[in-house]
């Protein structure tokens, strides 16, 4: 969890890593289980491990440039291992929502 903090860059609203929004992400993650954890990684980066330590990058968070409320989900972009998560009213609202992408939204579709 530290080198991933390290690692991390904010975006938008998020400012940094005392923003409000932030703090709760983190907390949120804090409470996660390994297993929840690793999914959040494969949800934002398409693999269940971060990256190794020694190469270059970087875990982009902040918010959307649209629906930012309590009833939408986070969105990914796995290529840039980038996080769009609304800034939810509550610890408890983002849980839930980042429990339900995690879980339901890590399914590539390749047409």
């Amino acid at each position: 969890m530290a080198l991933w903090k390290e690692r991390t860059k904010y975006l938008g609203a998020w400012t940094n890593a005392n923003s409000v929004h932030a703090k709760r992400f983190w907390r949120v993650l804090d409470g996660f289980t390994e297993e929840q954890k690793s999914a959040v990684v494969r949800f934002g980066w398409g693999r269940s491990r971060l990256p190794d330590r020694d190469s270059k990058w970087s875990f982009l968070i902040g918010p959307p440039h649209s629906n930012n409320d309590d009833y939408h989900l986070p969105l990914a972009h796995t290529c840039f291992f980038q996080i769009e998560v609304p800034t939810y009213s509550s610890e408890k609202i983002m849980r839930e929502k980042l429990i339900t992408a995690i879980t339901m939204g890590t399914d590539i579709v390749m047409k």
